[in-house]
């Protein structure tokens, strides 16, 4: 999980027997966006992010991660109910479901994207 995100829903995934690594936790704080994807894809993990960055398909090598999950629910939201949206929004995808694809969670709104068929622009050229 990154770093933009409340630890109350590290707590949520925890109880909900999720696995999480939380960048803070692993003393990551403050690293580049790439270097946070090259992390997570290290650990074989998806990646969990309040930042937008991460929601361009073309920018990331889909083929080439274990999946995104990018959380953009308001500021206002309270932790409560945006733990029970990711939860409800992962109840959906089976286990190991994610590699390649672009999950995106908005008020109402889930959507699990397919990878790309083609590639768009690598990660390391941008």
């Amino acid at each position: 999980m990154d770093e933009n995100l409340p630890r109350s829903l590290t707590k949520a995934l925890r109880e909900a027997r999720h696995e999480v690594w939380v960048l803070r936790e692993l003393g990551l704080r403050g690293i580049t966006d790439k270097e946070v994807f090259r992390h997570v894809q290290s650990l074989k993990a998806v990646l969990i992010t309040a930042d937008k960055g991460f929601s361009d398909r073309f920018r990331l090598p889909s083929a080439e991660h274990y999946g995104i999950v990018v959380i953009r629910l308001p500021h206002e939201l309270s932790t409560k109910l945006l733990c029970r949206e990711v939860l409800k929004a992962l109840e959906v995808v089976e286990q190991g479901k994610l590699v390649g694809r672009l999950g995106v969670i908005k008020p109402g709104y889930v959507r699990f994207r397919p990878p790309l068929l083609e590639r768009g622009k690598q990660w390391e050229k941008r």
